[in-house]
């Protein structure tokens, strides 16, 4: 047993402690990647939000979409470099492609991707829907390049699959 203790506002610090702890006591090897932490956690304001526009997104409907776009931005607005919160809109952005086919949607969807990326590269979320959208723009190689990678970083998330067959099913 172990104790960890610390402030609310520190509750990213804390959860990397508690992490520590538990990697210890259960004796499991980490790779050094994987302790690699971003330089800076977000706000819990910005992490909220961002939470919040996450519950959105995976309720599917237009209605919730716009609320979780909406929730996406203003966790944007609160931490400008928080690289999921990107990541999410672009994410409801794609979602909101398919329901209204809309360039602009697109065009926003992949500038948000690319920014998650350029934030966090190794953030395996946005990869998928990046490939969805260059796939969509018929940027094929783009596309290939993306859902690779996003399959490498998140081989447990269905969309990577998903997106990345797609494509190459398109291709054919």
């Amino acid at each position: 047993t172990d104790k960890v203790d610390g402030n609310w506002d520190d509750l990213f610090a804390v959860q990397d402690r508690v992490a520590q702890v538990l990697t210890e006591a259960l004796d499991l090897a980490v790779k050094p990647a994987e302790r690699q932490r971003p330089a800076e956690a977000p706000s819990l304001d910005a992490y909220e939000l961002y939470a919040t526009g996450r519950r959105y997104l995976n309720q599917m409907g237009r209605d919730s979409l716009m609320q979780a776009i909406q929730h996406f931005e203003r966790a944007i607005a609160a931490d400008e470099r928080y690289a999921p919160a990107y990541s999410g809109l672009g994410s409801a952005y794609s979602l909101g492609f398919l329901a209204t086919g809309s360039a602009e949607t697109l065009q926003k969807a992949v500038r948000s991707i690319e920014r998650a990326i350029d934030l966090d590269a190794e953030l395996g979320e946005p990869y998928p829907f990046l490939c969805y959208c260059y796939a969509r723009a018929g940027q094929l190689d783009r596309a290939f390049e993306a859902g690779k990678k996003g399959v490498a970083l998140q081989p447990d998330m269905a969309q990577a699959h998903y997106f990345y067959g797609s494509t190459l099913i398109l291709a054919t």
